[in-house]
C-alpha cells in the first residue's frame, strides 16, 4: 500500500460501513494509507478479513454487520 500520510486525517479513528467492497472498501484503503486508524464493517467476513489483512501495516479492527447490528440494538 503506498503510503501518503496526511496530518488532518493521521491518527483519527475511522469507522467506515460498506467495507469489503466497492466505495467502503476504496475508503477503507484511503483511510489506512492516510494513517488513520480504521474500523471496517461490512457483512461478508472473509472478503472484510481480506482487506483487513491489507492494511494491517496500519492500525485496522474489523467487525461483521451482524456485531455492529448488536450493538446498536443495546
Amino acid at each position: 500500500m503506498n503510503k501518503k500520510i496526511r496530518p488532518a486525517i493521521a491518527g483519527k479513528v475511522t469507522i467506515v460501513t460498506g467495507a469489503s467492497s466497492g466505495i467502503g472498501e476504496v475508503t477503507a484503503l484511503e483511510f489506512a494509507s492516510a494513517g488513520a486508524m480504521v474500523v471496517l464493517a461490512a457483512r461478508r467476513v472473509e472478503r472484510l478479513q481480506k482487506l483487513a489483512e491489507t492494511i494491517r501495516c496500519g492500525s485496522v479492527s474489523q467487525y461483521p454487520s451482524e456485531i455492529i447490528q448488536y450493538i446498536e440494538r443495546r
